[in-house]
């Protein structure tokens, strides 16, 4: 097990929609074109994932806490390898299964892509997992 090392990289930023649930936490985010964070996912223009949601949200949320480097626990979409890099996955929709959640490369990614970092422990499906998030290396297929 890894613990939250990275608290002196967490930053507070305001809420967008995706953001203002109770399922957002230790999710993956990026900042929109409004400025908000939102959970990464297909409808985003700049899919750059900035770094994994630290704040337990509410419907009255107005702003959260994201880890931005360091050690953070973040979901699993798919079974994950430790030692392996992790990216943020958009899901088939704005709120389809898995937005947010983490993944390994997949064959489909055939473009550069944004690493969010590595994983430190194996993971499956639904799981939160420990990884030391590292945005901003990329992938070139």
């Amino acid at each position: 097990m890894f613990y939250g090392n990275g608290q002196e990289y967490d930053l507070t930023f305001k809420c967008g929609t995706t953001v203002i649930t109770t399922t957002s936490q230790y999710k993956v985010c990026y900042i929109s074109s409004s400025g908000t964070v939102d959970l990464i996912n297909t409808t985003a223009t700049a899919r750059t994932a900035i770094g994994v949601i630290q704040s337990y949200q509410s419907a009255g949320s107005i702003a959260c806490t994201v880890r931005l480097h360091g050690v953070s626990k973040v979901y699993c979409r798919d079974s994950v390898t430790a030692g392996l890099a992790v990216f943020g996955y958009e899901g088939t929709s704005v709120t389809g299964d898995g937005v947010g959640c983490i993944d390994m490369k997949a064959a489909s990614i055939t473009a550069e892509t944004h690493v969010l970092g590595f994983a430190l422990e194996d993971g499956q499906t639904g799981q939160a997992i420990s990884i030391y998030v590292s945005p901003g290396m990329f992938w070139n297929a």
